[in-house]
């Protein structure tokens, strides 16, 4: 059940936080499977929202390392981790959606270069357009800004790949 799943989660977040520099790397890809889906799992909208903050604070421990250590491996790894990601955000409750666009949206995902950031457009874009009609006014202020953030990245160089994306998935 999900208790048990919480009790994973903290124990990866527990062995991940010793030990920051992780050779992620070196992790076989049926391994690296392996813990996306555990980690999609603990997104999963039928779990407690504590087991969303555990499961979000093992998912920036796990892509901050690729991006300060294999900055050019991130991609390699992300389509893994942003199958459960992606999904979350609609779903979330207020904290864990300010969270998710404060720790893994602003802190990685914006902080790709253009053409990374190009490619994971579409995904990133359907999970965070409902954010823009919640009901929270900080959540829908700070969607606003990741928006706004993505545009202007590049001295505006994403502009109308970000409007191009927006306007596909309308």
């Amino acid at each position: 059940g999900w208790t048990d799943l919480l009790s994973i989660m903290k124990d990866i977040f527990a062995v991940l936080s010793k030990n920051n520099d992780n050779d992620f790397n070196q992790i076989s890809l049926s391994n690296k499977q392996n813990l996306a889906k555990r980690l999609a799992q603990g997104l999963n909208p039928d779990c407690p929202s504590g087991l969303h903050d555990v499961t979000l604070d093992v998912y920036e421990i796990i892509l901050k390392n690729l991006m300060e250590h294999y900055q050019n491996r991130l991609m390699d790894n992300l389509y893994l981790y942003a199958y459960g990601l992606f999904p979350f955000f609609p779903n979330a409750t207020i904290p864990n959606k300010i969270k998710f666009l404060d720790k893994i949206i602003n802190q990685i995902f914006l902080n790709l270069n253009k053409e990374e950031l190009k490619v994971c457009l579409p995904g990133l874009l359907s999970s965070l357009i409902p954010g823009l009609d919640d009901n929270n006014e900080q959540t829908t202020k700070l969607t606003y800004q990741a928006f706004d953030n993505i545009i202007s990245k590049n001295n505006g160089e994403l502009e109308s790949d970000f409007f191009g994306v927006y306007w596909m998935l309308l």
